[in-house]
């Protein structure tokens, strides 16, 4: 008879290894050119650092007192100290540090006013 046809043998197509990446290479392009044309939404971030922010320290110690900037202070008085410096400056930063082994109320007091106030930027250390 003649040759025989294996009708089951699977079909090899020729290697296109390299063609792969290349067809996708136009709708990459496209892609990044959409993306670094298209409009950036306005940032809603930390402000720009500015030299002339005011910055605050409040102290909690382990009995519960403050200290503003190294001065004692009531609850009623940090509030209102709060109030006046924010009002004098926006961009007002307040560190608080408080002890560790008081009353975590403290803290938390001081976080409130502090919001309360409108300071948002406010670090705290608890050691």
């Amino acid at each position: 008879m003649g040759s025989s046809i294996n009708r089951h043998a699977p079909t090899r197509l020729p290697a296109t290894h390299g063609a792969a990446p290349l067809r996708w290479l136009p709708l990459a392009a496209v892609a990044l050119s959409v993306l670094a044309l298209a409009p950036r939404p306005a940032t809603t971030g930390t402000p720009p650092a500015d030299t002339t922010t005011q910055a605050l320290q409040l102290q909690i110690g382990a009995t519960g007192g403050y200290r503003l900037d190294g001065k004692p202070v009531s609850r009623d008085g940090l509030e209102q100290a709060l109030r006046t410096a924010r009002g004098a400056s926006p961009t007002l930063r307040l560190r608080i540090e408080a002890s560790d082994n008081g009353d975590p109320q403290q803290l938390i007091g001081a976080l409130a006013l502090a919001d309360q106030a409108g300071i948002r930027n406010v670090g705290s250390r608890v050691q």
